[in-house]
């Protein structure tokens, strides 16, 4: 016989299981993430105006009293 035998490769299956369900578990929440953002940069109480150019981002609130007493 010429090759000699076969070199055989062995593997984890546990272990190349863990790491899919890590990675899987990584783009899920990387997506959530994602659609969080967009909700919350498309939200018209926090972008005040900032598509059509209008006012600040920010609305500022006076609250309390304008004088002691």
């Amino acid at each position: 016989m010429c090759g000699g035998t076969p070199k055989v490769e062995t593997r984890d299956l546990k272990a190349e299981q863990l790491l899919a369900d890590r990675e899987a578990t990584r783009r899920s929440n990387e997506d959530i993430a994602a659609r969080r953002a967009a909700r919350v940069q498309s939200s018209l109480i926090s972008n005040y105006g900032g598509a059509a150019g209008l006012g600040s981002s920010a609305i500022s609130v006076q609250r309390g009293k304008d004088t002691l007493g």
